[in-house]
């Protein structure tokens, strides 16, 4: 985690909060024109430039409920109303995924690596359907698995900002060769499979070639996931459609529950309170 990132937009925030000429209504209109970086979703600058390099999602997400919390906050208190909603995203950002991943197992239980190969026999699926749905899932772990590691930019993110490493698309390019051997795929796949394959070859990637790759090797997982799928009976889908729908839901109220949960009673921390029990009409 690279706290200048968060100082720098701290400091940055602190100063809009404190200017008295902004309006809450500009402040609110800037935060729908950067909404997807501030909700944690997106990067700030062209592909691969210095300012996409600094703008991970937990910058994004801490600055975006700062500026919403100053935007919101009564007269006078922007600043602390910046500090607490800056704080509470850090808290937000880091118990999200703990949460998530602990609600997709309340909820879908063993429905990952083996355990989802094994429930998709049981329900009926052939090896090779079963194959192809198991070699998706492999394919998509690496691009989103950030579960217990909040402060660290999946590979999804940084090919999608042109602003991934050697070691990452190297890493990301042995997992895809393992994952899509001896598979039996359709002539479309194939074709797919050795276009992605060319360019892991390639010694360097630019910003623009990753966002390709990104894009590509996404379409690639997805259809491999629909061709095994599409196999089954209408029963098979549905019931596969169930426990992954099962899956969805757990991840999401679980991530948005323990990180409301968390976040707030760290925010109250920080109100400030009147340094007289008297207020100004001489009561209580």
């Amino acid at each position: 985690m690279n706290l200048s990132n968060i100082e720098e937009a701290y400091n940055i925030g602190c100063a809009i909060a404190q200017s008295d000429y902004i309006e809450k209504t500009a402040f609110l209109g800037g935060i729908g024109s950067a909404g997807k970086f501030l909700l944690g979703m997106g990067n700030l600058g062209s592909k691969g430039s210095s300012l996409a390099r600094i703008s991970p999602h937990h910058v994004g997400m801490p600055l975006g409920f700062g500026l919403l919390g100053a935007a919101t906050a009564e007269e006078g208190k922007g600043v602390e109303g910046f500090t607490k909603g800056v704080v509470g995203g850090l808290v937000f950002n880091a118990a999200m995924p703990l949460g998530g991943a602990i609600g997709k197992r309340i909820l879908a239980p063993g429905f990952s690596g083996k355990g989802s190969s094994k429930i998709m026999s049981g329900l009926g699926y052939s090896d090779d359907a079963v194959k192809q749905m198991s070699a998706s899932q492999a394919l998509n772990k690496p691009l989103h698995d950030s579960a217990l590691r909040p402060f660290k930019k999946s590979i999804d993110r940084s090919l999608g900002a042109g602003t991934a490493s050697k070691g990452q698309i190297k890493q990301l390019g042995k997992t895809f060769e393992t994952n899509t051997a001896n598979l039996n795929l359709t002539d479309d796949l194939l074709a797919q499979q050795e276009k992605i394959q060319q360019l892991f070859n390639r010694k360097y990637l630019s910003p623009q070639q990753q966002a390709e790759l990104k894009n590509m090797y996404s379409q690639f997982s997805s259809a491999l996931y629909k061709g095994g799928y599409n196999t089954g009976t209408a029963g098979q889908r549905a019931a596969l459609k169930g426990i992954r729908f099962s899956k969805g839901l757990g991840t999401m109220a679980g991530g948005m529950g323990l990180g409301i949960a968390v976040s707030h009673p760290v925010e109250s921390m920080f109100d400030s309170h009147p340094a007289s029990v008297f207020d100004a009409s001489g009561g209580h």
